[in-house]
């Protein structure tokens, strides 16, 4: 379909489907909105909504493009909608009263035609984790699912076998993601055996969607990911980038962690990225002296360590999914620090101590990684959440700035 999300498009990606007579299907619907009195019936435009975004969530995900008109299914004119903008805002209001559960992931746009304010609509809802998925309408309680150019009511066995589908796709996701916990673990054992101190932070980016990309290298490096991005008090800023070097090939995958020639640092930063949209970043960091003629040691953990892990790995995702065709693809998001010996002290971005972290293992709750512009939000309850784990109030020191990373990323080609 589209190679963007909805609000990226332009005039001239709407005008292209016309002009090319793209055609309804699984994935694609076209519609104009009705009117009552020579106005825009909302509650109308509202209720025919629903229905294909519920559809298209409990199948296999799709666009649904309002403001073209169709004939047999093809793309025929474009029949803009007054007032886009506004219309679009009501109309993503009501979805939280109108769709049951709630979309956890849709992708809205408003594609302005000229100056005048009007435009087209643009939905995007990819196949939900959640499904089924029902309307929740005066007159309609239906569940829906996409074939072909319809979207048709759901029988009772259809509604069982969809959400059996669903539990086994959130498991087949716990399951990947517990192995990357254990092996993580396993990890942490070979770089600082049992008494010897130390800790780790892993943060691992699972899709939640069947993703492939089968070349992962090109000149000695990963086709799809970012040069890493530095975090300080002024946001993100490119800071180096990696060369051929850093990078080895691994069972589908590449791979820069060089554990076992980098024991000695006092830290040391992996990453692994693998065909399937699996990303993972991993920081190991010794044990400090605090005082030598006591033997004391302590395990600091900066701020900005862990927002580097944080900020890279959604960059690379956003890459990822990018490079393979997906670019609406959800992640799921996994972050834990690992202390077996000692807790972990806190430090923020302007290096005071601000908190610790209990010996053993914290992992934080599970977070969806959704399109950029929601970056900087998931960021935001991220950094409250290692704050309150920390028992201390938010710092909200970090303002990160994404689309100028992804600005310095373009320039360094």
């Amino acid at each position: 379909m589209f190679e963007k999300l909805p609000h990226e498009l332009e005039e001239g990606d709407i005008r292209r489907v016309v002009d090319q007579r793209w055609k309804e299907g699984d994935t694609l619907e076209f519609k104009t909105f009705p009117l009552k009195n020579g106005s825009l019936d909302f509650e109308s435009c509202r209720d025919l909504i629903a229905k294909e975004l519920v559809a298209f969530a409990n199948a296999h995900g799709g666009w649904l493009i309002c403001g073209i008109d169709e004939v047999e299914g093809v793309a025929e004119n474009i029949v803009p909608v007054a007032n886009a903008s506004d219309v679009l805002e009501r109309l993503c209001r009501s979805f939280a009263d109108t769709i049951d559960p709630r979309l956890t992931v849709l992708h809205v746009g408003d594609v302005q035609l000229g100056d005048t304010g009007n435009g087209v609509l643009v939905f995007y809802v990819p196949r939900s984790r959640l499904a089924p998925h029902r309307c929740n309408l005066k007159k309609n309680k239906e569940c829906y699912y996409r074939r072909g150019e319809e979207s048709r009511p759901m029988t009772m066995r259809e509604i069982q076998d969809l959400t059996l589908f669903a539990f086994q796709g959130m498991q087949a996701v716990d399951s990947a993601l517990r192995e990357r916990e254990r092996l993580f673990a396993k990890k942490m054992e070979e770089m600082y055996p049992r008494g010897s101190g130390g800790f780790g932070v892993r943060g691992s980016f699972y899709p939640l969607e069947q993703l492939q990309v089968d070349d992962m290298a090109q000149d000695g490096r990963p086709r799809a990911t970012a040069l890493p991005i530095s975090c300080n008090q002024t946001g993100l800023t490119l800071k180096f980038k990696s060369g051929p070097d850093y990078w080895r090939p691994i069972l589908r995958g590449v791979s820069d962690d060089n554990f076992d020639r980098r024991k000695e640092e006092p830290m040391v930063l992996g990453r692994e990225i693998y065909g399937n949209g699996l990303i993972e970043y991993n920081l190991f960091s010794k044990a400090m002296p605090l005082d030598h003629e006591k033997r004391e040691f302590t395990s600091d953990l900066k701020a900005d360590w862990i927002f580097f892990i944080l900020c890279n790995g959604l960059i690379s995702a956003e890459l990822f999914r990018r490079h393979a065709g997906a670019v609406a693809a959800e992640y799921a998001l996994e972050v834990e620090v690992l202390s077996p010996e000692m807790p972990v002290r806190m430090f923020t971005l302007a290096g005071t101590l601000h908190g610790r972290l209990p010996k053993g293992q914290t992992k934080f709750p599970r977070y969806s990684v959704g399109p950029r512009p929601e970056f900087e939000k998931l960021v935001k309850v991220f950094e409250r959440d290692m704050w309150n784990a920390a028992k201390r109030q938010d710092k909200a020191e970090f303002g990160p700035n994404f689309e100028g990373a992804f600005g310095a990323l373009q320039s360094q080609g």
